[in-house]
């Protein structure tokens, strides 16, 4: 296969191979025996059985009887019952792992989509790898029989192709410029500036707020501005929005304690569960108290972290809002819903407090 999926079971794998292969007409009418397909796949014959079993709950293949070998069928049942069979396609990037938060609205579309047309398929693809995307895309669309897109945080490139083939319904990244579109997310400015006042009138003026993607750092270091009124130039907040592209745990462990054993920060903005964990871990290493040294804000909401002590002050994304506008897209065949920029709702916790004269980087 041409994309990569991640962390599936390995019947679920098994099964994409196989489902690609009915597709592609490599079998008709009927499937051979497991013992042929365990041999093919190099997995056992009991995983086979359960990728077969997998498919049939699809509506791809139907029981030839005891004995008999699975029938493939013209046309997969839908979860709703309904015979229109249309198929969506949602697409992330294999660089960036969805958030708890990200991962539920997009098995909410999901369990929307298939209860109200068809079926669904997730793919996880480099976006960075395919920097002329329209023939791959294309391929995906055809290999999977899909009639609408969601997309998830996709370069502009992959925007733009992606509306030019069918209806997309499109979460983050950078609105379609020359079509009208469906598109949801919120602005990276206001919101850090809105969590920089908060901050600042705790008495913090050192918030490290770091990034992985060097197209959206100038807007959090305009937010920082922002929150400041003004008070500290570009130059001076530029070491505090720093791009850190290289995302595994041994990185992110050194990154803190260089960054904040060089800046001294009171206080720490992440927009990620795993750095947030990472910081938490990094400061119980060293020593630090949460929020005596410093204090953290996650821009994003998981409920595992109501376990966590402190508790991280986080902040939700509008997702009622967006599924309400999901069904209707669906509803109404499509129809563009516009772009909608939504506010984050602030959830008070435990990990915001003054700032501390004496700095994080003095305890270490």
């Amino acid at each position: 296969m041409s994309h990569r999926i991640h962390r599936n079971p390995l019947p679920s794998k098994v099964a994409e191979h196989l489902r690609q292969e009915i597709l592609d007409k490599v079998w008709s009418g009927r499937l051979p025996g497991r013992r042929v397909l365990a041999k093919r796949y190099k997995v056992s014959e009991k995983t086979c059985a359960a990728a077969i079993e997998l498919l049939g709950k699809e509506g791809l293949l139907s029981k030839g009887g005891h004995g008999k070998p699975w029938k493939i069928k013209r046309s997969p049942r839908v979860a709703s019952g309904t015979m229109r069979g249309k198929n969506l396609l949602i697409l992330h990037d294999a660089h960036s792992t969805p958030s708890h938060e990200d991962d539920v609205l997009l098995r909410a579309f999901e369990t929307i989509w298939q209860d109200a047309a068809g079926q669904t398929f997730r793919g996880v693809v480099d976006y960075l790898y395919y920097k002329h995307p329209a023939s791959y895309l294309k391929q995906l669309i055809h290999r999977h029989a899909v009639d609408a897109i969601v997309l998830f945080a996709p370069p502009p490139v992959w925007t733009e192709v992606a509306h030019q083939c069918l209806p997309v319904f499109q979460i983050s990244g950078q609105p379609c410029k020359d079509r009208a579109t469906s598109y949801f997310s919120y602005y990276v400015t206001p919101e850090v500036e809105r969590f920089t006042r908060y901050l600042a009138g705790l008495g913090h003026q050192r918030i490290l707020v770091p990034w992985r993607e060097a197209n959206i750092v100038p807007f959090i270091a305009e937010g920082l501005r922002k929150g400041f009124d003004g008070k500290y130039s570009e130059k001076q907040l530029a070491p505090f929005c720093p791009l850190v592209e290289n995302d595994t745990p041994e990185f992110w462990s050194r990154f803190w304690h260089q960054s904040i054993a060089s800046l001294e920060p009171s206080a720490v903005i992440v927009f990620d569960d795993r750095h947030l964990i990472s910081l938490y871990s990094f400061c119980a290493r060293a020593g630090l108290k949460i929020p005596r040294h410093l204090s953290v804000i996650l821009m994003a909401h998981n409920p595992l972290f109501d376990w966590v002590r402190p508790k991280p002050t986080m902040s939700a994304f509008a997702d009622k809002t967006v599924i309400s506008h999901f069904e209707r897209w669906i509803r109404d065949g499509h129809q563009p819903r516009g772009v909608h920029f939504l506010p984050l709702v602030r959830i008070d916790g435990e990990s915001v407090g003054p700032a501390n004269p004496e700095s994080a980087a003095a305890s270490l």
